[in-house]
């Protein structure tokens, strides 16, 4: 049985650009954060003018300079690494964006969550998902043991794989079969 990894992908961006979270309010746009990895895993599945059919009027990178932009709630979407987290740390002391909705690629560590909650004294972090993610699609069929069904497949792994962490998959785990959701306020 051959499974569409690119519709597996496309689903968990998908998820992230229609969160009902992230809805359109009144005078309230959103950007979308990605890093290197990330970009690459969203350009393989969505276009431009699919993420702003979603009302994101910026894609940026994570940590990249600009002007504070309280107008806008921001979508972060990265992979479950101690610079991105340092990264986000240092964005959340001198938040600019209205609000962050944080989606990890993997299963982010406790001592990172930990990190992530204690750097968020402005309280602008509204929620914290964690999906697997940590592909990049290139051709949709895939057997469910990883091999390619035909030579021009291609699946491109993390650089540097997560290793999963038992206690943490235990967390609770939502109806969805994403992953676990950390946090949500």
């Amino acid at each position: 049985m051959a499974m569409d990894i690119i519709a597996a992908a496309r689903g968990y961006i998908d998820r992230i650009v229609s969160h009902k979270a992230l809805r359109k309010e009144s005078n309230v746009g959103k950007v979308l954060i990605l890093d290197a990895y990330t970009t690459q895993v969203v350009a393989n599945v969505y276009s431009q003018t699919q993420i702003l059919e979603n009302d994101f009027y910026l894609v940026e990178q994570l940590g990249s300079d600009h002007e504070p932009m309280p107008h806008l709630k921001a979508a972060v979407f990265v992979r479950p690494t101690a610079e991105n987290v340092a990264i986000l740390s240092r964005e959340f002391a001198d938040p600019q964006f209205k609000e962050y909705h944080l989606f990890f690629s993997n299963i982010l560590s406790l001592d990172l969550l930990q990190a992530l909650a204690e750097s968020d004294e402005h309280e602008v972090v509204k929620q914290v998902q964690e999906f697997y993610g940590d592909f990049i699609a290139v051709n949709e069929a895939s057997t469910p043991d990883g091999r390619a069904t035909s030579s021009r497949t291609l699946i491109l792994p993390a650089a540097a794989p997560v290793r999963p962490n038992p206690p943490l998959m235990r967390r609770h785990h939502t109806d969805y079969p994403a992953g676990p959701v950390l946090a949500e306020h």
